[in-house]
């Protein structure tokens, strides 16, 4: 901790060195809008756990979307290194069982969704350089977006307001090379944005380089005053992400930067191609009725090498995308006034899986190949009364889910079948003015999640198929928390939480198969405290503490008849929080720095082996030096693990032989240079 404090006593005094200027770091709550709720309103008035932060793009390194959600309670992530594996995202436990992508927590990107209708999420695709604002539901949320939703990342991207040219050029530790370039233009009643970016790096450990670029055009059109039209379309390639895999404690301590042998043996890692095309519209009656309406499309081409033989080789063909309407009214009387948002939202997902041995990085023989699709239909009402001081929200969604397989190799047998997962989820919110600065609220909620395609395919029972024996899984969440600023120039948010679950999903692999199966657990139970707080110490420097204390266990969990009821869920400490410091000093420089703590993380079921506790600062700095009137020329040095602590990047859970290893990267430095012509 000695660390931690001699960070914060450098920066109070960088105070002697500040003049005021405006601030864009603190906002009161009361003027926040939040939108992720489909009912748009302020964050103050909310009776949901939810989140907002603004990114600012002069202090982002844009190597991992952690950053930017690092400082945000409840939530938690591991693996912003190994990019073959994409970042690990958990709200309060909810999607930490995933060994690749995101699962358990939906994405939505301007509008869009970008998790899959199945419940699996990527975000290998999403251009961090233009990220404006993430908002955040902590907890079941499956009301407003159906499956998958044991907590929301609503993501929103900039939009183009100015004619500016703007570029980086980025290079850093372990052979970092990023190129950036956005062009924006403002015409009329047209708005355009086009970005073009690049990624590369050789990686901390062996067997890890990554190389991707990708490509986005933005156009928002106004029809009129009441009718607007926005098309989002991307591509992105990523031709190398190599995976060095996890490696035992003892490796971890003497060996970090080696990956495990077999993974070099079969050139473990991927590739993939994508693009995306969608178009959110909406049309205003009037001031109080809107209209909103979104449609997408995305094809994925994904290939990938797992450090097996059997059907190590993978060829995935996805097609998904979806459309929505919703209706949003709101009507005002003498002392009350209600708004309601009704809607539906359809999935559609295609899946053509292929897989093919092995032989050591070479292609081999066809193991499997089979089409799965997941089809969704849901209809849902909301609807917000307030009267006075209270306000109550009220909200229904049922989801309708169809997933089938067609087995195309059938050497084994017919593999196909059909199976119908459909839910029904309430919900019900109550938030209290005591005061015109002080909110308390209480809400429950609940939420499913089913087994995504690739969970549904990895059949411990034989090739093909599905594992006929896995189920969704089901949570009821209850909260009540309290936001207050009536102290000048402190906001905090407190949320107590207590989530029981269902048939929880969790991962687990077979002695010598190296393969992650899945299985259901009986009952788990998430309570904790999630504690926000932001203070502006003058008009150039912020402070934002976080903390999160939590406790998930399993209820009921018998495996081999081995019970592991009172164990803690593995994959997410049971504390974890920090403090960021960002500010302005004169007119020379801003700064940021991150100070983070994260408590040990038990690596299995068991509760057989944690891995240990860390504390770690990243610190960013970006001059600003005006060559004319129109060009900005903006230099910029970062370091992460400014304590060079030898920590894990990521925990693979219950793995076999003790792989549950991935060191992370040592101090390791960043510097660029970024220009904005206007």
């Amino acid at each position: 901790m000695l660390r931690f404090y001699i960070s914060v006593f450098l920066l109070f005094n960088l105070n002697v060195l500040v003049f005021s200027q405006t601030d864009t770091l603190f906002n009161s709550s009361d003027t926040i809008l939040f939108k992720a709720l489909r009912i748009e309103e302020k964050i103050s008035t909310t009776p949901f756990s939810i989140a907002k932060k603004s990114i600012d793009q002069d202090l982002a390194q844009n190597t991992s979307l952690q950053e930017h959600i690092s400082s945000i309670p409840g939530l938690f992530s591991l693996n912003a290194n190994n990019y073959a594996q994409d970042l690990r995202i958990s709200i309060r436990g909810f999607g930490a069982r995933s060994p690749f992508g995101i699962r358990g927590v939906k994405i939505i990107v301007d509008g869009l969704p970008e998790t899959t209708p199945d419940g699996q999420g990527q975000i290998d695709n999403l251009n961090l350089n233009l990220i404006n604002d993430i908002e955040v539901i902590k907890g079941p949320a499956a009301v407003f977006y159906g499956n998958a939703s044991g907590g929301v990342l609503n993501i929103n991207t900039a939009n183009t307001l100015k004619n500016t040219l703007e570029g980086e050029l980025t290079t850093g530790s372990y052979g970092l090379l990023k190129y950036n370039l956005s062009l924006s233009k403002k015409l009329s009643k047209t708005s355009l944005l086009f970005n073009i970016n690049a990624l590369r790096t050789n990686g901390y450990r062996q067997h890890s380089e990554f190389m991707s670029g990708n490509i986005q055009a933005k156009i928002s059109h106004d029809f009129n005053s009441k009718f607007n039209i926005k098309i989002n379309t991307s591509y992105t390639d990523s031709p190398l992400a190599n995976d060095p895999g996890g490696i035992n404690l003892e490796m971890s301590k003497t060996s970090r930067q080696a990956a495990r042998d077999r993974n070099i043996l079969f050139d473990s890692g991927e590739s993939i191609k994508q693009y995306k095309i969608g178009s959110t519209a909406n049309y205003k009656f009037n001031p109080s009725s809107i209209l909103n309406a979104y449609a997408y499309i995305s094809n994925r081409e994904f290939s990938g090498k797992l450090p097996i033989r059997n059907g190590g080789i993978i060829f995935l063909n996805r097609t998904y995308g979806g459309l929505g309407t919703t209706f949003s009214t709101k009507k005002v009387y003498s002392k009350a006034a209600n708004s309601i948002n009704i809607g539906y939202e359809i999935g559609l997902q295609s899946d053509d899986r292929n897989r093919i041995n092995n032989e050591e990085g070479s292609l081999g023989s066809l193991a499997l190949s089979q089409k799965e699709s997941f089809n969704s239909f849901a209809a849902f009402i909301l609807d917000k009364y307030e009267r006075g001081k209270l306000s109550l929200n009220f909200g229904l969604r049922y989801d309708i889910n169809k997933i089938e397989v067609n087995d195309n190799f059938q050497s084994d047998g017919d593999q196909s079948g059909m199976i119908t997962m459909n839910a029904l989820n309430p919900s019900l919110g109550i938030n209290y003015k005591l005061s015109p600065r002080l909110n308390v609220f209480t809400n429950f909620r609940t939420s499913f999640e089913t087994p995504v395609l690739s969970e549904l395919s990895a059949n411990p029972n034989g090739q093909g198929g599905f594992n006929s024996e896995l189920k969704p899984q089901r949570a009821q969440n209850i909260e009540i928390g309290f936001r207050s600023d009536f102290i000048k120039n402190i906001n905090v948010d407190l949320t107590l939480f207590q989530t029981k679950t269902f048939d929880e999903l969790v991962s687990y692999e077979l002695q010598m198969d190296d393969r992650t199966y899945f299985r259901n657990a009986g009952k788990t139970k998430r309570s904790g405290i999630e504690l926000a707080l932001n203070y502006k110490l003058n008009s150039s420097i912020t402070f934002g503490a976080y903390l999160t204390s939590a406790q998930l266990i399993f209820e009921e969990f018998n495996v081999d008849n081995i019970e592991l009821n009172g164990n803690n869920i593995p994959g997410v400490p049971g504390t974890y929080g920090g403090l960021v410091i960002k500010g302005k000093v004169k007119n020379w420089f801003k700064f940021q720095l991150d100070n983070s703590y994260r408590g040990s993380i038990f690596v299995n079921d068991e509760n057989s082996l944690q891995d240990a506790s860390a504390f770690l600062t990243h610190l960013k700095i970006q001059g600003e030096f005006p060559s004319t009137n129109k060009l900005t020329i903006h230099p910029f040095f970062a370091v992460n693990n400014l304590w060079d602590v030898l920590y894990n990047d990521n925990i693979r859970i219950n793995a076999f032989g003790g792989r549950y290893f991935e060191p992370a990267p040592t101090r390791n430095f960043m510097f660029g240079i970024k220009f904005k012509l206007k």
